[in-house]
């Protein structure tokens, strides 16, 4: 069987004459064409050869379909979403395809890691991770609505735009997984626009992309394996307190009036700085139950810090905390910092952070974590 690969390449610093948009139109619309055709091509032949085509090996049969579809919806993703002047790389959020019913399954974790692979090495992509907070965000929100009605996708795009304004997203690729007969499956995928604001005036959105795949002749137990639910184990959990110094001028000093300077402390930075830990946003702890009182300036004044974010249990393994800091005047751009670190079950883990200027005079978040395998009181 034949197959055709289209490159298509983008200048990125720009052509903004009359003429070079005209010529990139131009070489897109060939490039269409040519698609069209080759899929018209192999699809004939591949008529033609069917016999052979059943005779390969089930494994590269499998392997083949989901290239085949991968190297489909990449393109659908380019013909939809890019902009050469306003969008010139493409903000892409991809969930893992599931069942009808929301079900984790193996064919439709492998769909989306293939696609994610796959996009990300075009330059007109920015693919974000499975593990992103943002990523984990749209998971929950597919949770509760598997099929992401239009209210649903409008409160996640505010929740983009409220929680994480370093993540232009501008495409969100969903699938589903069914039986199309006994012998073969179904792949479902939408590509979803985000953007532009979405209009909920209708209860479903009339400008999704859709595209149906229907997966060769299949045994019975690659069915099975494909559709087997992905059991995510149960693991062990630590607890985590987030703690930082804001005040640097006071540091550690700020804990002997720390109950009539907190305010203070806090209230210049908090509209100037967000924080995630994964995908939950963070806030200061101002008041403390009486029972912590004690145990929390104990764990300040150990690690030399002035503000708790957050205190509870979270499960063993990696984990990401996300900050945005405002630039100003006049506050309206942002930098961001991803830092990623290891939580140790059965044990207290503290994450210390700090905002300092690095060797340019430019922000920068210092990040500290320390495990006290023994739970033993701070300071130890």
């Amino acid at each position: 069987m034949e197959t055709i690969f289209i490159f298509l390449k983008t200048n990125t610093k720009g052509e903004n004459t009359m003429q070079g948009q005209k010529k990139k139109f131009l070489v897109f619309t060939v490039a269409i064409g040519f698609f069209i055709w080759g899929v018209t091509i192999q699809t004939g032949y591949a008529q033609k050869s069917e016999v052979p085509f059943k005779q390969m090996n089930p494994i590269d049969l499998k392997l083949g379909f989901i290239q085949s579809l991968t190297q489909s919806i990449t393109f659908w993703a380019a013909h939809l979403a890019f902009d050469y002047n306003l969008r010139p790389v493409i903000g892409i959020l991809i969930s893992d395809f599931s069942t009808t019913s929301g079900e984790e399954i193996a064919l439709g974790n492998e769909i989306a890691s293939e696609l994610r692979v796959a996009l990300s090495n075009g330059k007109q992509f920015h693919v974000y991770g499975k593990e992103q907070p943002v990523s984990q965000s749209l998971k929950k929100a597919l949770v509760s609505d598997p099929q992401w009605r239009a209210s649903s996708q409008k409160k996640f795009q505010q929740d983009l735009s409220n929680k994480f304004k370093a993540f232009p997203v501008d495409l969100v690729i969903t699938g589903q997984v069914s039986k199309e007969t006994e012998d073969q499956l179904k792949i479902e995928v939408s590509l979803i626009s985000f953007y532009k604001p979405i209009n909920i005036v209708e209860k479903e959105r009339t400008d999704i992309h859709r595209e149906k795949f229907i997966s060769p002749v299949l045994s019975s137990q690659e069915i099975a394996d494909s559709l087997s639910v992905v059991r995510i184990p149960t693991v062990p959990k630590g607890r985590l307190v987030v703690v930082s110094l804001m005040n640097l001028d006071k540091g550690k000093s700020l804990l002997r009036e720390y109950k009539s300077s907190l305010d203070t402390a806090t209230q210049k930075t908090k509209n100037d700085i967000t924080c995630w830990l994964d995908d939950k946003e963070l806030a200061v702890f101002k008041e403390w139950q009486d029972f912590k009182k004690k145990e929390y300036h104990d764990i300040l004044s150990g690690v030399g810090a002035d503000t708790i974010w957050f205190d509870d249990s979270v499960e063993e393994g990696p984990h990401s905390i996300f900050f945005s800091l405002t630039q100003g005047p006049p506050k309206n751009r942002y930098k961001t910092f991803l830092k990623s670190f290891i939580i140790k079950g059965e044990t207290s883990n503290y994450l210390f952070f700090t905002i300092q200027p690095d060797s340019q005079g430019e922000q920068d978040v210092r990040v500290r974590h320390i495990i006290d395998p023994e739970n033993r009181s701070i300071p130890f």
